[in-house]
């Protein structure tokens, strides 16, 4: 059985159709081996197979590849600075050997001169709006591995080595190589996906009950009765229901709460902003995702569906995201990003200067804030939530910044462990 407040299925997997175009709430792609696919076969057919480059725009105007490349480096540094940064890279293997929080950790790989040059520490501090020494080495691991793999002294003098041998310009070529033949969700929307999912769910003997609220999970034995109305009810009658396990996807101090637990400090969370916008103009060929590498600007991450998708009526159309604070006012916070982010096109020499938004939406709860206060307090929470016997898994359910594919990679190996467990007990 699974309840989901929302009246639909697929958590961050949220897609917006306005005028006959479809946005998302995030930058979803997805590799042919992506776990779901294995769980839910008939799901591949709905994939739209596309090509796909992540770029960068930095403070001089340029676009690069993400998260950068030598030769774009070189460009905006010239020989001289990039000699520099070549004795930095060597001393920051001593210096941040620790790797002790996102500054450290990008300074061990790229240097003092390139974390900042490149624009990626004001890409970090404008994701938590904190300094990038506020921010653990737990965000580094999951989120900046293009940074370790290709900041890699080894992997830079490996593949210098294997270009001059080729007599070609080794910078040209030590550049992060993103998987382009990527799948990305269907055109009209991640609704189809899931309401296949719904559909495979129930046709195995699954029960779904969406747009109800959990009032209450108590536990009676080893089992547990848990209370829920409808969302769009404050009061009301009550529907009971008794269950041998439950797994949960939503926020620790929630679940604790609905437990009849105490909660007196919660982890942090960023918000997610995003706008929708169409124009008549053209964005940046190369690139269908391009970052926010620049000091200025609120907005972190474009995504042009448009060129996965095809033009709607001459128009190409695209989101704009970026990350709020807790407890911003929602439609404040809305036309802010929005007049900040067409502030940016009227200066910019590579965005079309007339763009037309189409309407925006706010994700609470999007980003867990991996600093040292909130991590503490979640694995404070988490094992009281495991001691009352509850599986918390994904993002929300661990706080933990995950991408979707890794959460159903865990949600496999769960059930599968969960299946496991009750075979011998079975068994025995």
């Amino acid at each position: 059985t699974a309840c989901y407040p929302p009246w639909v299925l697929g958590g961050l997997h949220r897609s917006y159709s306005i005028d006959g175009m479809t946005f998302d709430v995030g930058t979803f792609l997805f590799r042919h081996d992506y776990e779901i696919f294995r769980i839910f076969p008939r799901l591949l057919p709905l994939f739209v197979e596309v090509e796909s480059q992540f770029g960068v725009i930095r403070e001089d105007g340029r676009l690069d590849a993400y998260p950068m490349s030598l030769k774009g480096m070189r460009t905006s540094l010239g020989w001289m600075r990039m000699a520099r940064c070549g004795i930095e890279i060597l001393r920051g293997k001593m210096r941040y050997r620790d790797k002790a929080d996102v500054a450290r950790f990008s300074q061990y790989y790229l240097g003092e001169t390139l974390y900042s040059a490149s624009g990626l520490r004001a890409y970090m501090e404008r994701l938590y709006q904190v300094p990038g020494d506020q921010i653990t080495r737990d965000f580094s691991e999951k989120r900046l591995a293009l940074v370790a793999k290709y900041g890699s002294l080894r992997q830079v003098m490996k593949k210098t080595w294997r270009q001059s041998v080729s007599m070609r310009n080794p910078l040209d070529d030590i550049e992060p190589k993103l998987q382009k033949k990527v799948l990305a969700r269907p055109p009209d929307g991640f609704d189809k996906v899931y309401g296949s999912i719904g559909e495979t769910l129930i046709q195995s003997g699954a029960e779904l009950h969406l747009g109800v609220r959990i009032t209450s999970i108590q536990r009676e034995g080893n089992k547990f009765l848990v209370r829920y109305r409808a969302a769009d009810s404050a009061a009301g009658s009550e529907t009971e229901e008794m269950f041998d396990y439950i797994f949960s996807t939503i926020p620790l101090e929630i679940l604790l709460r609905l437990s009849g637990q105490t909660v007196e400090v919660t982890p942090h969370y960023m918000q997610l902003f995003t706008l929708f916008y169409s124009t008549r103009g053209a964005l940046p060929v190369k690139f269908n995702v391009i970052h926010n590498f620049m000091e200025r600007g609120a907005w972190k991450r474009i995504t042009n569906f448009s060129r996965y998708y095809g033009r709607r009526d001459g128009m190409e159309y695209f989101s704009v995201e970026g990350t709020l604070g807790e407890g911003v006012e929602k439609d404040q916070a809305l036309l802010a990003a929005r007049q900040d982010f067409e502030a940016f096109c009227q200066r910019s020499e590579v965005f079309p200067k007339e763009v037309c938004f189409l309407g925006g939406a706010v994700t609470p709860n999007a980003y867990p804030v991996l600093d040292a206060a909130s991590i503490a307090c979640s694995q404070e929470m988490l094992a009281r939530i495991e001691g009352f016997g509850l599986f918390p898994i994904g993002r929300q359910g661990e706080f933990d910044y995950i991408s979707s594919g890794d959460v159903a990679v865990k949600a496999r190996k769960a059930a599968d462990a969960l299946l496991l467990k009750l075979t011998n007990h079975t068994r025995h």
